[in-house]
Parts: C-alpha cells; structure tokens; sequence
C-alpha cells in the first residue's frame, strides 16, 4: 500500500471520528417543548408535549415528567393522539444538484428516491400526512412549490421522480427556507411539522442567515433537518448542518444514497402521534398562569390564558298558547290535562369553554314569580336543555317564563323572557230538566144522571180559582214594588243601582252568602237567581227574574248579565248584551260558567271580584 493511499485513509478516518465526536458532543442533550395549552374541555387542560433525542426522535421514556401549574405540582396522565405530519422538502438544486455519487446515482436521483421512500413506506393512506416540496424558480429569486399540502404518496412519488431542475444563476436558499416556515406557520393544525434540507451543505455559511432563520423557526416551533448529499460529509458541511439542527431541535443525516435517509423518516413517523399531558386545574378565575413540564433537568415553560365568560341562555318555546281541557264541567284544576308541559332553552358559551351546569332554574311570573328547579340536567350535544313546566296549579291567563343557568365557578345567566298563555276548557254544565207534570188519571164515567151538576159545579170550582191565582199574583207584584222602593242601593253613588227583591227560588242545597267587590262598592248577592243591568223594567219583565242589581252606567245592556246558584255552585251568565261579559278577561259565549273566590268579572267596563262571604260593615 502506497504512502498516499494510506495517508488518504488516515483522513478519511479522522473524518469520520470528529464528524461522529462533534455530532455527539452537540446532540447528546434531550430537547423538550411544549405547545399552546387546551382549554376547550375546562377544567381538563391539555398541553402539547414535544421531546427529540439527538436523531430527533421522540422521547421513549417519560417516567421522569412532572408539571407545575402556577407553582404548585399536579397529577397529570399521559396520552397520545395520532395528528399525523406535515413535512417540507427544501432541495438545494444548485450546480452539483446533478453530480453522481459513488453509488452512479447523481445527488438529485439520491434525493428523489428518498422522498419517493417516504412517500411509499412512511407516509398515511388516510390522508393525515401531507408533503410540500419547495425547489428554486427560473430566475434565481425566490422558491416554487413542487408540490404543496399533498396527501398522495403515489402523485408525490410521481412527481419529483419527473423533476427536472432548472438552471440558476444562484439558489435563492435563504428565501426558500423563509418560505418554508412561512407555510408552515400557516399550516400549525397540529400535525407534527418539519423542514427537510437537502443540500450538498459546502456553501451553507455563504448562503444563509442561520440566526435570522433559526429564530423563526423557534417561533414557529418547527425543527429544521438537514440531509447532507454527496459521497462524504466533511467537517464544514457538518458545522453548517449543526447551525440549523441544533437550535431548532432537529437533526442530522448523511444521505450518499437513498436508504441513509429513513433514520429521519422514522423519527417522524414517531412525532406523527401526538403526545399530550392532561391535568385538572386549580383555577377557578380568570387570568394567564405559567405551566412548567420538567423531564428530568430539562424544563420547558408555557402558558395557559383562561378568560371564562358567563354562559347564555335563550329559551326556545314551541308554542304560545296551551289549552287544558276537563273531561267534566266541574274538573278540578289540579286534573286538567296536560299537567306539564316541555320547555326548551338553548345554552351556549361566549368564550368556547363549555361547562358543566351546577344549577338551572325555571322561573313562572318573571323572577320574582314561582321558581321552578330543574335537578341534574345537563344541555344536550346542541346545547339545549329540555324543561318540565308544572302547571297543575296554574289558572288562566298569561305567564311570563324566564330560565336561569349557573356553572360552578360562579357564573350565571337569565333568558329574555317569554310570555305563554293559559287557556282552560270544560264542558258546558248540564242544563236543570223541569220535574214532569202529574198526568191526570183516566176518570170513570159517573151516571148519566149527574153529568149535568158536575159540569156546573167544575165551573164554578175553575171560576174561583182563577180569581184567587189572579188576587196572588196581584198581591205579589205589589209587594215586590213596595220592597224596591225600601231597598234602593248606589252604584259609584246613590243613584247607580238598586235592588228589586222577588221571592228566591227553591233549591235543595244551602246557598252560602257572596257578593260582588268593586273599586269603591261592594254589591250583595241576596237571592238565587239575580239579573244585572241598566234598565229595572227589562229586568223585571224576564221570566226567570229574581233579584236585579241596576247598574247606571252607559256602557252597561238593559239586561246584561246574570248570577245563579244551581246544582251547588254559582253561574255566571251573560244575556247576549253587545259589549259582553268577561270571567277573567276571557269574554263568555253562551254558555255559562262556574265561579270561584277571587275571579274577575267585567260587565261593560265596570270590574268587580267574586267573594264569598257577607259584606263587612265599616264601622
């Protein structure tokens, strides 16, 4: 062996040990960063968790992890969540772009094959890996895309085996490698990311700006790679590499051919599953609290800005008006049907942080009305809330719903409300059936003799009658005259009402006392049946007449309403005036309906309260 040939090899060798010494010596520390923290799940926090060795893979062992939120430590769980990766190949096509290796192969065959290796053996059919492919434009001036955000291994591997560089001046390689993190900056949806160099790496220190680059690099937490094309890899082409690699957390790789570069690949493959760290937090307010994650005596710092907002809440009614009907006249109206009804309202969260519910609240008559509280129920996946309205207790009329939402940190919020009406519906009561008239007995004819007597003596028996019914009845009207006149009342004043007595209808139950309140007057009930309205006469020519309350008031009928007690209740009628008669501002038709304590009767626009009960003197 010639002097020269082992000269050539004793530097060869001393190459190969201070390239392998150096790489040692640089990569030998573990890299751990974390990214932007969670806060969709509240309270859970999950932190993106990065760690490479000295080839850039992820870290396998992580049993000395531990996590500090504002200082103090909490229990964490590890998990991993398949993001897949994003990768850029950056390739220096410069003038040795198509020089051969020793292998035969020039070094943008070797690059190519490379690539086409990733693409078939390490790449995703499912489309979460995505390759963009960066090479230098006509001009010499900036970069072009290949190809960019591609997911199909076989189009990748297509097309940069059909790449043909083009000839440039000069390789505009610092603009590439902006470009570069540029597009992956706009591209941050959690996929692992990197940058691939391909590069003969001789002129690199000619080339770039590595602190300007590395810089914005970290800022985009994105390890640059470096795949060093060519036979050899001398000590200038390793020192460049190492000025990308180290500060970003990538790594280094030898490629003379192909088959060198699947040490990165499989690195990647490792980073394509995300790992995360997920804790509870402490906080209960709104603020920005540092994170610290230690592995080992490596530390990386982060920061978690919570900014909770109160929720919203909307109620989303599907109807306005609800009718609650009974099977009988006199239902209870704890039994009319529905009992309850379904109220939904719709829950959302201004700052994207949904929250368990610790309290919902449905309010019936505003908020000062009847609370309503709706026990361990949570929104639905929509964000709405199914309601249970109680309304057994619930009269006619118009209600005023209003929900009220609050979460366990203090947060609340009230719905606008809405207004749902009320309406009930019974049967008409059944009209009182007249007591059938005795049917006479068949007589037997008497004898002939006395056909003639009988006659006469019927005659004068029917004579005598008449006259005694006419005499009654005489005396009867005259006397109900001489009690009006004694029992004059006012309505508003002295001359607005009066009261006509009849003699009161026979009933076989007990009528109880009640009377009519107004805004100044209070109006006794004194008979079974009592008419009400403006003109005495018309009152006392009705047939069913009994007592009659004049009420002086133009916007009261002649013969306006009436009150009844039959079948041990008392009925309100209205006797078709035009202006009409309403029980709780519900307008009656021609059936009558029963009273209750309380109940609210307009007769033209006089208002008075139904009461039970006599009239208390003043004293």
């Amino acid at each position: 062996m010639s002097v020269h040939r082992v000269w050539r090899l004793l530097l060869g060798l001393a190459g190969v040990i201070l390239a392998f010494s150096h790489t040692i010596a640089a990569q030998e520390a573990v890299r751990l960063w974390l990214g932007e923290p969670d806060v969709s799940a509240f309270p859970s926090v999950w932190i993106p968790l990065h760690t490479a060795d000295f080839q850039g893979a992820p870290v396998s062992d992580l049993s000395q992890l531990s996590l500090r939120e504002n200082g103090i430590p909490l229990e964490f769980e590890v998990t991993a969540v398949p993001t897949g990766m994003d990768i850029i190949f950056v390739l220096d096509a410069n003038a040795d772009f198509a020089a051969a290796n020793g292998s035969g192969q020039t070094r943008a065959q070797t690059t190519a094959a490379s690539i086409s290796q990733f693409a078939g053996q390490f790449m995703q059919e499912d489309g979460q890996d995505r390759v963009s492919i960066l090479v230098p434009d006509a001009a010499g001036i900036n970069g072009r895309f290949l190809l960019q955000n591609n997911t199909n291994p076989d189009i990748i591997a297509q097309t940069i085996t059909a790449y043909q560089p083009e000839p440039a001046a000069e390789i505009p390689l610092q603009a590439m490698m902006a470009l570069a993190i540029e597009q992956a900056a706009r591209n941050n949806d959690g996929r692992f990311q990197a940058i691939l160099l391909c590069s003969d790496n001789g002129q690199l220190h000619q080339q770039l700006d590595f602190a300007a680059l590395t810089e914005q690099a970290n800022a985009a937490n994105l390890p640059i790679y470096v795949a060093i094309l060519g036979e050899r890899a001398d000590e200038t082409e390793i020192a460049n590499a190492s000025r990308l690699t180290e500060p970003t957390g990538g790594g280094y790789v030898h490629v003379p051919t192909a088959d060198e570069a699947q040490a990165i690949f499989r690195a990647w493959q490792g980073q394509a599953n995300q790992t995360f760290m997920v804790y509870e937090s402490l906080q209960t307010h709104n603020g920005r609290y540092p994170i610290t994650v230690n592995l080992g005596s490596v530390r990386a710092n982060t920061e978690m800005t919570l900014n909770l907002a109160a929720p919203e809440v909307a109620l989303k009614l599907t109807e306005s008006e609800i009718i609650r009907t009974g099977a009988a006249h006199d239902t209870p109206l704890t039994e009319l049907e529905p009992i309850s009804s379904t109220v939904q309202a719709l829950v959302s969260w201004p700052d994207g942080v949904p929250r368990p519910l610790t309290a919902v609240i449905l309010f019936v008559g505003g908020l000062d009305g009847q609370t309503q509280i709706q026990a361990d129920i949570q929104p639905d996946a929509d964000g709405l809330l199914t309601l249970n309205w109680d309304m057994r207790q619930l009269r006619e009329g118009g209600y005023q719903l209003v929900v009220q939402v609050a979460d366990g940190y203090g947060y609340s919020a009230e719905s606008e409300p809405a207004v749902v009406i009320i309406r009930t519906e019974r049967p008409d009561p059944p009209t009182p059936t007249p007591p059938p008239l005795p049917t006479p007995e068949t007589a037997v004819p008497p004898p002939t003799g006395f056909i003639a007597a009988e006659r006469l003596w019927l005659g004068l028996g029917f004579t005598l009658l008449a006259g005694l019914i006419a005499a009654v009845l005489f005396w009867r009207r005259w006397r109900a005259r001489q009690m009006s006149e004694g029992a004059s009342e006012q309505v508003g004043d002295e001359s607005d009402r009066q009261i006509i007595a009849d003699p009161p209808l026979a009933h076989p139950q007990t009528r109880p006392p009640a009377y009519l309140d107004g805004d100044s007057i209070q109006l006794p009930l004194p008979g079974d049946n009592v008419t009400i309205g403006r003109d005495e006469t018309a009152a006392s020519t009705s047939l069913s007449a009994g007592v009659h309350l004049t009420l002086n008031d133009k916007s009261v009928a002649r013969l306006h309403a009436r009150i009844r007690w039959q079948n041990g209740r008392y009925w309100l009628y209205d006797e078709g005036s035009a202006g009409g008669t309403s029980l709780n501002f519900e307008r009656l038709g021609l059936a009558p309906r029963p009273l209750q304590e309380n109940d609210q009767i307009q007769i033209g626009r006089l208002r008075f309260y139904f009461r039970y009960g006599d009239i208390e003197e003043e004293e």
